[in-house]
């Protein structure tokens, strides 16, 4: 992985003027980025960016959108060197079962059901190692987002963030575009069964927490310790392509997000 010197520079001098910054690629880092002579410097650069960024700019927000890993190794490193300095992550079902496995391989394996209440265990798990970063999970069947305590108006836009990112999703894999046709049909087109794990996970939550019974009437839902978000998802049951959509989803309530700071 390499960070262009000529992005690098650009950076550090408009770092100021920029809102925020969505990062990729660490996902194809090789083994060999763990190594003095291989990648190592070449991440270090990216470490270093962020770093600075930070310094140039307090308010900067940074999100890094996960994607299958060529190796459990460059995953840890990432986990322990990246995360710690950023504000957001997002990722699949798939991706939260392989880096829960480097906390609790136990909870990993017991992920593999698909029940939303173990995705949440996992994402808690992230959560209370990590309670810096905002934690987007998309699934199949609803979007989940995990961080600390805000406000009821900034869980609203928050909601809507996520309402935005299901609707542009489904937009980009479906031949029916049209907003009308989405508004006329969403209640053909909205999972149920996203809907059901939503309402299982409220009274996981309630049961468990002692918090206010609103994640499924309301889409969200704060304790003293964290908030959660979660909205059921529009499905297309022949997508056209999927190539690049946990990318869309997570980048658009991410940029959306950023009106609640």
């Amino acid at each position: 992985m390499i960070t262009d010197n000529a992005f690098i520079e650009w950076s550090y001098k408009n770092a100021k003027s920029v809102t925020a910054a969505i990062l990729s690629g660490f996902h194809l880092l090789q083994r060999d980025v763990l190594k003095e002579t291989g990648n190592k410097n070449n991440l270090n650069n990216t470490i270093e960016l962020i770093n600075q960024l930070k310094t140039n700019n307090k308010q900067i927000k940074i999100h890094i959108e996960l994607a299958s890993f060529n190796n459990v190794e460059t995953l840890n490193f990432v986990t322990e060197k990246i995360f710690p300095i950023i504000d957001s992550i997002g990722l699949n079902e798939q991706e939260l079962i392989m880096l829960t496995k480097i906390f609790d391989n136990e909870l990993s394996s017991k992920m593999q059901s698909g029940k939303i209440i173990d995705y949440y265990k996992g994402l808690f798990e992230i959560f209370r190692r990590f309670p810096n970063l905002r934690i987007h999970f998309h699934f199949l069947g609803y979007y989940i987002i995990l961080s600390k305590p805000i406000s009821d108006r900034k869980m609203i836009i928050r909601r809507s963030s996520l309402i935005k990112a299901s609707i542009k999703a489904f937009q980009k894999v479906s031949p029916y575009q049209n907003i009308l046709h989405i508004k006329e049909n969403i209640k053909n087109l909205i999972s149920h069964k996203g809907m059901s794990e939503i309402r299982s996970l409220e009274d996981y939550l309630v049961k468990n927490f002692q918090v206010e019974r609103t994640l499924f009437a309301k889409g969200y839902l704060n304790s003293r310790k964290f908030t959660i978000v979660a909205v059921p998802t529009l499905i297309e049951k022949n997508p056209t392509q999927l190539v690049g959509l946990g990318d869309t989803i997570s980048s658009l309530s991410f940029i959306e997000d950023l009106t609640i700071n």
